[in-house]
């Protein structure tokens, strides 16, 4: 060291060259507290300073650089660079002083003034605390002086100094942290742990840091500060008792070296900082060092370099060996910022690949996100998609309905395509429903065939031979438009079948009411010029199976006027499948046709059942109380069941209620007659009937 002049008592250490480089650093600790009486120029005794060893390299990198700089030809052809280093003895007071001192030139401070003529210094390096450099800053400002800090400057402090000739050679504090987040998403760490120094800017630091952490779905499992001086004692021990309870994987350690040293066992991870190369001449910059790395100033006029991506490995001996697995370089191509070797990593030992850090493990496909209420958004259980829902994707916020045409496998992760059901003559209870309406019709047109055969004979004479016909003809009309469900529908099945049963139906009750009302009034007007007796002609039962039938015609007329039956594809009905049924159009006239057909019934069955005691051979009011019984049985029965029946099921219900009330009424009416005729034909005479 030597001293720079009289009156100026800042030590220094010069070099000669055509243009010189100025520096200040802290090679010593700040003198010992006194107080300047300032009877004489402040003067900084020997005795009261003492040398910050960590320091000293920093003046050796400058003077090797400067050295570097003149031996290389292209750098500064035919111009050799000088320096005058300062002590600034980490005191605002010194540094300022350096500052006069060598903008007056001749080691004279005399502000506004160049002293020393041709002035040599073009430029300032200084270092490494932040808060030197913005106090050098504000007075170089004013000057256009270019000005170097090589420590790590604050993007706020920076805003608040102003000074556009500041220029920070070390990586900004700005891309650090979004760094180490792409670090972060790139292992999709989920659920992390933050330490960070006490520095005054906790607030920006954790505010960051959580944005970061962010862009990859991912939360901060805790966040905690660490002061200058917590190397030991109960701060330390309460956060390491944070670390250990916690169940992230992973901590970021946002601090000093001296701490890292303290949590070495938990950090396996770091970062470290490259120091660039210096040239006057800082305005659009941009050179390749003998590392082959570029050098230039981004737009805040700070070195733009990448960050070494350091794996910390531990010997048994206890030895911390650092070995580069990657970089991060801030102005790469998007998407190549950082390059990570996993191959070279060495994890802890208790990790046998590289460690997962969540909160709650990923919900697999389907599966969705619950979360849990009053913990943070990474914690969460996973809960099994609904009915007609799925999840294709891992952790989804919500499961995905499937098209009314499709529905969910068993894994709830894909739609397939619903299979078309109907009630089809291929199907096993179609094909059994069709052989039991064929049967049936069969068995009804062999009894008509026997009554057409056997029509003059008194039995079938005596129990009104044309309503029996009638009767015969709609019981098989009954039993065929039972087919008439079985099949797809289509717009002209829909539009039939309901119809043609509900008038079939009501053309076979209003017969059987005819001859039971016949029945009644035979025994009311059984003396010859009795006023009842015009009632017995033939017409009269024709007229109320034409009037009782008419009704439910008209009934039917408006149903389909107003909102006739159409085929649809049900896809609500059930998982898996489309069942293509009518429409009914409207559900009151199907259960008004219904009600109409059981009006008929139980007028008939009132009837039947007051003449059930009457004295004749072929008296047929038991039996038509018989099948009346079973017909309001029957559709009694089916309202309940058809409502809880869905598609092709539903179907089948109302078949089998068709059959098995024309079924009833065939059987029950006609089987005494059929037995008459064909087992005791001696009862089917004239002589029998004397007789009785």
């Amino acid at each position: 060291m030597a001293n720079a002049g009289n009156g100026y008592h800042h030590q220094s250490y010069y070099k000669e060259g055509d243009k010189i480089i100025g520096g200040f650093m802290p090679i010593t600790k700040a003198p010992l507290p006194h107080i300047h009486e300032f009877k004489s120029p402040p003067y900084l005794s020997k005795i009261t300073q003492r040398v910050e060893l960590k320091n000293y390299p920093h003046l050796l990198v400058l003077v090797y650089a400067v050295e570097e700089i003149n031996k290389n030809l292209h750098l500064l052809p035919n111009v050799s660079l000088g320096f005058q280093i300062y002590n600034s003895v980490f005191d605002d007071e010194a540094a300022l002083e350096g500052v006069w001192g060598l903008l007056s030139g001749q080691g004279k401070v005399v502000p506004n003034f160049n002293c020393g003529g041709d002035r040599k210094v073009v430029a300032l390096i200084e270092g490494p605390t932040a808060r030197h450099s913005f106090k050098i800053a504000t007075t170089l400002g004013l000057y256009q002086f270019p000005q170097l800090s090589y420590g790590v400057l604050d993007p706020e402090w920076r805003r608040q100094a102003q000074s556009p000739s500041l220029y920070g050679m070390a990586p900004s504090r700005s891309y650090l942290l979004p760094a180490i987040g792409r670090l972060i998403r790139h292992f999709d760490w989920r659920w992390v742990g933050l330490i960070f120094s006490d520095s005054g800017r906790e607030e920006r630091v954790l505010e960051t840091f959580t944005r970061e952490i962010d862009k990859g779905d991912g939360c901060i499992a805790f966040a905690e500060t660490i002061g200058k001086h917590d190397f030991y004692g109960k701060k330390l021990h309460r956060l390491l008792n944070i670390v250990h309870r916690s169940s992230a994987n992973v901590i970021v350690f946002h601090a000093t070296e001296a701490h890292l040293e303290a949590f070495r066992r938990q950090i396996s991870l770091s970062y470290t900082q490259n120091k660039g190369q210096l040239l006057p001449f800082l305005k659009n910059v941009r050179f390749t060092n003998r590392a082959g790395e570029d050098v230039f100033f981004d737009k805040n006029r700070d070195v733009v370099t990448g960050y070494d991506i350091v794996n910390w490995a531990f010997s048994p001996s206890g030895t911390v060996n650092g070995i580069v697995v990657g970089s991060f370089w801030p102005w790469a191509a998007p998407g190549h910022e950082l390059t990570v070797n996993v191959s070279l990593i060495q994890w802890e030992s208790q990790f046998k690949q590289h460690p997962y850090s969540v909160c709650s493990k990923s919900c697999l496909p389907g599966y969705r996100k619950k979360h849990r209420e009053g913990e943070q958004a990474c914690c969460f259980d996973c809960e099994f998609c609904t009915a007609g829902e799925i999840s294709n994707q891992t952790d989804m916020e919500r499961c995905l309905r499937c098209p009314e045409d499709q529905h969910p496998n068993e894994g709830r992760d894909t739609c397939f395509p619903k299979v078309i059901t109907f009630l089809a003559y291929e199907d096993p209870l179609g094909m059994a429903l069709a052989s039991l309406a064929l049967s049936f019709c069969l068995l009804t047109a062999c009894v008509l065939w026997l009554f057409v055969r056997c029509r003059n004979t008194p039995i079938v004479k005596a129990n009104n031979r044309d309503l029996s016909y009638i009767l015969l003809v709609s019981l098989l009309v009954c039993s065929l438009c039972s087919l008439i469900f079985i099949g797809r529908p289509e717009r002209l099945t829909c539009l039939l079948r309901q119809n043609v049963f509900g008038v079939a139906f009501a053309v076979a009750v209003s017969s059987v009411l005819a001859k039971t009302i016949t029945v009644v009034l035979a025994f009311k007007a059984t003396k010859v010029g009795h006023g009842l007796r015009k009632w017995l002609r033939p017409r009269v039962s024709n007229s109320i199976v034409f009037g009782g039938s008419l009704v439910q015609v008209i009934l039917c007329f408006v149903w389909l006027g107003s909102s006739p039956p159409f085929p649809e594809n049900n896809t609500q009905t059930d998982d898996g499948q489309i069942v293509v049924q009518c429409n009914e159009g409207s559900i009151g006239f199907l259960y008004s046709v219904l009600g109409y057909l059981g009006l008929l019934a139980f007028a008939s069955f009132t009837v039947a059942f007051m003449a059930r005691k009457l004295p004749d051979t072929f008296n047929e009011a038991k039996h038509i109380t018989f099948s009346m019984v079973t017909f309001c049985c029957t559709w009694i029965s089916f309202i309940p069941t058809y409502l809880s029946s869905r598609g092709k099921n539903a179907v089948a219900v109302e078949i089998f209620s068709i059959l098995a009330s024309s079924g009833g009424i065939l059987i029950c009416i006609f089987t005494p007659k059929v037995y008459i005729i064909l087992v005791r034909p001696d009862k089917n005479s004239k002589t029998f009937l004397r007789k009785k």
